[in-house]
């Protein structure tokens, strides 16, 4: 299970990232370090979803509402993938009070 904490963290996309959309799929380019990765439609939805708004929570629910897999799982992957995310700067926590533009 996501902590209270960090359930109610909004990630959100690095600006310098560019992606791009084929069907259900997105590639993930970072110019800055030349990373190329394609994700599948769940990971997709995911990147979707990291618009500064939605906490991690909320994109559980989301993710929970949209495919058929359980609550615990998706927090699971949710927390992973994002954090995977962060760790290759690829997104970051969006900072108290601030609200995207996106």
């Amino acid at each position: 299970m996501i902590s209270l904490p960090q359930a109610e963290k909004r990630p959100i996309r690095a600006d310098r990232v560019a992606a791009r959309a084929f069907s259900d799929e997105i590639v993930i380019i970072d110019p800055q370090t030349h990373w190329v990765r394609m994700f599948n439609e769940t990971g997709s939805r995911i990147w979707e979803l990291l618009d500064g708004e939605h906490t991690l929570s909320a994109i559980t629910d989301r993710l929970c509402s949209e495919y058929a897999v359980e609550k615990a799982q998706a927090e699971v992957s949710v927390r992973t993938f994002v954090n995977a995310l962060i760790e290759r700067e690829l997104a970051a926590w969006q900072e108290e009070g601030s609200h995207s533009e996106q």
